[in-house]
């Protein structure tokens, strides 16, 4: 199972990808 979970800033916005155990595989 992946996380994917979307930071909505004002000036950017970050994508980020985690396994289940929160280890991150793509920012």
């Amino acid at each position: 199972m992946l996380f994917v979970g979307d930071d909505w800033a004002e000036d950017h916005h970050d994508v980020e990808v985690q396994d289940e155990a929160g280890t991150v595989l793509k920012r």
